[in-house]
């Protein structure tokens, strides 16, 4: 598992330059405006006018933003020092930042936060229950804990209507690919990277993705124990569809109140 986490600290420090361009489905206007809007929402539910929010897996500034117009002190905390400085430069004195080891949170004391946020991280993450568990260690009693971005049930099962969608994606014909590859050779490099590398192991992701497949995958029944065999109580578990860039807009409005790919839920400790 030390390999897993080395790994993963390494890809991360390699890529927290260009994660923001990297990753459409998250810094696009549709799910910055779902996210700005749960923060409130969870933050209100706190009923706290400035609670403390870990920001579990920071990355670059995401969520640490959207704590910070809700009048919540954020801590960011990663593995990759790299995304932290980058926070650090972003917010100067706004964000406290935290280094942690990615095995355990040991170096954050028991029932120190009020709201803990976990948004698409546990893929990477080699014992994602475990992590739960330390997160919850770190919550004060009667305070809130956030899991998002996940996949549900359904995404490996998806229907006629979701592969609708994907395919409504903007067409990219052969003159755009070349134009494309021409003016952003590091992706060609990239792509001829993980191409290479999958010759030796199938499974290899560039950002070191671990439970993205069939037979290893986020399983939210397991969540659902691991919150629910302590003493908490589930306040709310919701599914949505992820917006991806290049989505038909029109299509994908119709669709989202019918499909769903991803879920989150909310916990409370009692």
């Amino acid at each position: 598992m030390q390999s897993n986490i080395d790994y993963n600290k390494f890809a991360h420090d390699k890529i927290s330059m260009t994660y923001d361009q990297d990753h459409t489905e998250i810094y696009n206007e549709i799910e910055q405006e779902r996210l700005s809007m749960l923060i409130w929402k969870i933050v209100k539910m706190s009923w706290k006018p400035n609670p403390i929010v870990l920001d579990f897996w920071s990355w670059t500034w995401n969520l640490s933003a959207h704590f910070i117009n809700s009048w919540a002190r954020v801590v960011a905390a990663d593995i990759s020092q790299n995304s932290l400085d980058i926070i650090t430069y972003k917010f100067w004195n706004s964000v406290e930042t935290q280094l942690i080891n990615w095995t355990d949170l040991n170096e954050i004391q028991d029932g120190t936060f009020d709201i803990i946020w976990i948004y698409s991280v546990l893929h990477h993450i080699p014992n994602y229950l475990l992590a739960i568990e330390e997160c919850m260690r770190c919550l004060r009693q009667w305070w809130l804990l956030y899991i998002d971005h996940e996949h549900n049930e359904s995404y490996r099962n998806r229907s006629d209507l979701f592969w609708a969608l994907k395919n409504s994606k903007e067409s990219r014909g052969p003159f755009k690919i070349i134009v494309d590859t021409l003016s952003s050779p590091k992706k060609v490099i990239k792509k001829c990277y993980i191409y290479i590398m999958r010759l030796f192991d199938a499974k290899f992701q560039y950002e070191w993705d671990i439970h993205v497949w069939k037979d290893d995958h986020i399983d939210w029944n397991l969540i659902h124990s691991t919150i629910l065999k302590q003493w908490w109580k589930i306040l709310e578990d919701s599914q949505y569809l992820l917006y991806r860039w290049g989505y038909n807009i029109d299509l994908y409005n119709i669709l989202k109140d019918s499909i769903a790919d991803m879920q989150y839920v909310v916990a409370q400790k009692l």
